[in-house]
């Protein structure tokens, strides 16, 4: 947090012409356009696979993790009982779609 505050200060004072993302809204091929389904350019293979699913499985688990603790948050505010499973589905259905559009997978967080 220290860092961000400190280079922010430091490219406001200093007046370092930096990429906004007001310059990004402005673009032409961003504007106006929702994301488009495509299937990524990956390599298919099991070579492939026994290098991503190790870090694959420690993501997913992670994510899983803070839904969870955020659905026990939630149901002792709410004094009713959520859904884990539904939560887990819920989550893994819209990480997967999340690939095909371009958009960065998340979860539920206590923060």
């Amino acid at each position: 947090m220290a860092a961000i505050v400190l280079l922010t200060a430091v490219v406001y004072i200093a007046s370092i012409d930096t990429l906004m993302i007001v310059d990004l809204a402005n673009l032409s091929e961003f504007r106006g356009k929702l994301p488009t389904f495509h299937v990524p350019d990956t390599i298919f293979g099991l070579d492939a696979l026994k290098m991503v699913l190790p870090y694959a499985v420690i993501v997913a688990l992670v994510g899983l993790i803070e839904s969870f603790l955020t659905l026990t948050v939630l149901d002792e505010m709410s004094g009713s009982r959520g859904s884990g499973n539904r939560e887990c589905i819920a989550l893994g259905t819209g990480n997967a779609s999340c690939g095909f559009f371009g958009a960065m997978p998340r979860c539920a967080m206590i923060g």
